[in-house]
This record gives structure tokens, C-alpha cells and sequence, in this order.
């Protein structure tokens, strides 16, 4: 089966939606309620997706491929925690170290029986509501700056809760959202039918999770949505209810992506997601908050993200070009970094 380009792109418009998300603490005034849902949409669909495209790769290489792959974004997520940050890594499960952690475990449930994948992914939400309840649950405080001598401290006092179920995506539940998109690619590729995600099948799963989420959400204790940082999504804590609604978004997208043009302008950004996540947050931190510190109004935070929006696509276009006249010479680790 060819590789459907509109998981392209989504990614592009999760990434889109992650900088306006991400430049977040810039605005030191109050988000309206709908602008933070807005927020909380981009990552679990990121997230998804990125499992999603691990099950159309999945036959083609082998684990240690996707071993040293996951090696190489933990890689990045440390140079960005130190090199843009400016904070100690390991800190926080940030995006990045998700992804990086995740992406084995997602290549072996692939290789499991479906109702197996099921299982686990349900294991894994099951088991952060539980950890959560017994444990509580407390979002990071500010981070040190990076320093050896702090780093060198925080290894000597390290929690193991932050990365399990605490800060902003813990293993517990988020790796079950990863291996969700793996589920859901599997599902994908086994049908051989490029109409799958208009299918019965789909619609099936997302008329479960509409179900599954509305008995969580008003079952559960009520997730207490706080602000991390400066940064307002409302998955801090991630309420396993509130998690499969947020996980809606990009079901319905794939359910309506018959329609949806595959050559749009986030299917640029989504062809080298990776380099432009860390673009946009060089250009948060070394650009736009040098330059302006803090945003006074709401019409002057969307004026910056249309700038920056033109910075990116700007990148992304360029990206393809070189791509274009470049590929069969460019290292597998820059092929990693800056896509195919």
C-alpha cells in the first residue's frame, strides 16, 4: 500500500496548532477556555499520528533500526532541553522523549495479535488512573537551569514519577496514545483499502470512544486541568476520558480525509516535523521572547503566530527543495532529522 499523504498532512496541522500551543508563555494574560482547548489538540493528535506512521514503516526495517531511531529523538530532546531550554535534561517527558521512549514498544505490540494491542493500550490507561489515584498527582515545578552541577544533583535526588506519571507527558498514560496510532495504522495497512478510514470498521472506534470517553469522564474524578508552566492545555493531568476526547480530533480528521486536499501547505511542515518542531521552539525562545519578552494582547499573540507560521513554511519549503536534489546522499541520520 502507498503511503497515504494526507498522515502528512495532519502532522503539518498538529504542528501548526503546537505553535500557537507552545508560544503560550508569552501571554501573560488569561486564555479564554476555548482557546485552551484549542491548545490541548495538537499533541495527542501528534503523538498518534507519529505512532500511526510507525505501523506503515513497521515490515521494512528491522527492530534495531527503530531501536536507533528512538535513540536519536531522545538525542534531540536532550539538545533541546540544554541547547534551547537551557534546562537540565530529564527534567520532564517532554514530547520528544515520548516519542523516542515509545517507538520501540510500539514496533513490538505491532507484532502482537490485534486484541493483544487492544489490551495493552486499555493495561496502560488502566494503570495510570490507578498510579494516579494512589499516588496523586503534581505537575513540574519551574526548571533549574542547566548546569554539570545541578545535572549532577538532579541524578543523585532523580524521581522516577516524573517520567511515570507526573509533569506533562508521563509514560503513564501518553505511551498508550502512541500505541493507539500504531493500532489504527495496523488496522490501516491489514485492510489493504485506501477507504479504510471511511469504513464501518473506523467509525466503529470512533463511536467507542465517544461512548468509552463519556462514562470516564463523568466516572473519574474530575481531571484538574492545571497550567504548567505558563503552558494552559488541559491534559495536565491526562484524565483518561479527557484524553480520548482530545483523541476525537484526529479520529474525525482520518474519518474526513477523503476530503481533505493532500497537497495543502501543512503537508509541507508535515514532511519534516521533526526539524520543524524544533525550529518553532528556537524561534519561541531565541526570537520572538528575546524580542518581545511578553505579549500584552491576544490580536498581537496571533499576529506572532501568523509571522512565525510564514517562518516555518518558509523552512519546510526550502527543506523540499534540498530534499528534492539531495536525497539519495544524505545520511539516515539527517533523513531522520529533516524527513523524506
Amino acid at each position: 500500500m502507498m503511503r497515504n499523504k494526507t498522515f502528512d498532512v495532519l502532522r503539518g496541522l498538529a504542528i501548526s496548532l503546537m505553535v500557537l500551543a507552545n508560544a503560550a508563555p508569552l501571554y501573560k494574560g488569561e486564555f479564554p477556555f476555548a482557546m485552551r482547548i484549542l491548545f490541548s489538540l495538537p499533541a495527542p493528535m501528534f503523538i498518534m499520528i507519529s505512532g500511526l506512521m510507525l505501523s506503515l514503516g513497521e515490515r521494512k526495517h528491522s527492530f534495531s533500526y527503530f531501536l536507533k531511531r528512538g535513540l536519536f529523538i531522545f538525542i534531540v530532546a536532550v539538545c533541546v532541553d540544554v541547547c534551547i531550554h537551557q534546562i537540565n535534561p530529564f527534567q520532564s517527558f517532554d514530547v520528544l522523549y515520548l516519542i523516542g521512549f515509545s517507538m520501540p514498544f510500539v514496533i513490538l505490540a505491532l507484532r502482537l495479535p490485534i486484541y493483544a494491542q487492544y489490551g495493552v493500550i486499555f493495561g496502560i490507561v488502566a494503570l495510570a488512573e490507578l498510579v494516579r489515584y494512589y499516588f496523586g498527582y503534581a505537575p513540574l515545578s519551574e526548571d533549574e537551569s542547566f548546569d554539570f552541577c545541578t545535572l549532577a544533583k538532579q541524578f543523585s535526588n532523580y524521581d522516577v514519577k516524573n517520567w511515570l506519571f507526573n509533569g506533562d507527558f508521563p509514560i503513564l498514560p501518553w505511551t498508550g496514545v502512541m500505541l493507539f496510532g500504531g493500532l489504527i495504522g495496523k488496522l490501516y495497512v491489514a485492510s489493504k483499502n485506501e477507504k479504510f478510514f471511511q469504513g464501518k470498521n473506523f467509525l466503529g472506534h470512533i463511536i467507542a470512544m465517544i461512548v468509552l470517553g463519556t462514562v470516564l469522564i463523568t466516572t473519574l474524578p474530575k481531571p484538574i486541568m492545571y497550567v504548567s508552566n505558563g503552558y494552559v492545555e488541559l491534559f495536565y493531568q491526562a484524565n483518561a476520558g479527557l484524553l480520548i476526547y482530545l483523541l476525537l480530533f484526529p479520529m474525525v480528521l482520518l474519518f474526513l480525509s477523503a476530503y481533505i486536499p493532500k497537497y495543502s501547505l501543512f503537508a509541507n511542515l508535515g514532511r519534516s516535523s521533526l526539524v520543524i518542531y524544533v525550529l518553532h521552539l528556537f524561534l519561541i525562545h531565541y526570537v520572538f521572547g528575546a524580542i518581545l519578552e511578553t505579549v500584552a494582547s491576544l490580536q498581537v499573540y496571533f499576529l506572532l503566530y501568523v509571522v512565525h507560521f510564514i517562518l516555518i513554511y518558509s523552512f519546510s519549503c526550502l527543506l523540499i527543495k534540498l530534499k528534492a536534489k539531495y536525497h539519495h546522499n544524505m545520511p539516515t541520520v539527517i533523513t531522520w532529522m529533516i524527513g523524506t
